[in-house]
């Protein structure tokens, strides 16, 4: 169930690809690395990370998906079929938590996108960035943060997956 207030409502740039977040998301991070700067068009990519299973897409045929990289751990990008902004990744933390990657100017409530919590990839910044969040760089270092990330997030109220204790 949902936070009070949340609408969980989501779109592209042109409004055709349509979502909807039945839960909060668990975390909002900068992401620096060379895919989120080439699926962005930005030095970095502002998103938030959500349980895949909360997350409803209108029409999937209007989003085209890829892997950025061939290998087997890298997030598979969808953009939209018409004005080709990104609007959801899909990786795994484990291979038992799927989760989504939501860039944070899909979210058609601004009040629905949580304080970003740090930034990855910081090795591949194109310029700093000055503010007080923790950079992580390199990418074990990344790949810790970004656990940390999604289980700060889990002890946030409604984000935890039905059946967990305080769900």
């Amino acid at each position: 169930m949902a936070e009070p207030g949340f609408s969980g409502a989501l779109a592209c740039r042109c409004g055709k690809v349509r979502m909807r977040l039945k839960r909060p998301p668990l975390a909002r991070y900068y992401c620096h690395c060379m895919i989120c700067q080439e699926v962005y068009g930005r030095p970095f990519g502002d998103a938030t990370v959500a349980w895949r299973f909360a997350l409803e897409i209108e029409d999937p045929a209007l989003v085209v998906f890829r892997r950025q990289r061939s290998i087997p751990f890298s997030v598979r990008c969808g953009t939209c079929r018409f004005c080709a902004g990104p609007v959801v990744g899909y990786t795994a933390l484990l291979p038992f938590l799927d989760l989504a990657l939501l860039p944070a100017h899909t979210y058609r409530n601004p009040a629905d996108v949580p304080a970003a919590v740090g930034h990855i990839f910081y090795d591949s910044r194109v310029g700093d960035v000055a503010d007080d969040l923790p950079k992580y760089g390199g990418f074990l270092a990344s790949e810790w943060g970004f656990a940390r990330f999604v289980l700060t997030g889990l002890a946030r109220p409604g984000t935890r997956p039905s059946g967990a204790a305080g769900a």
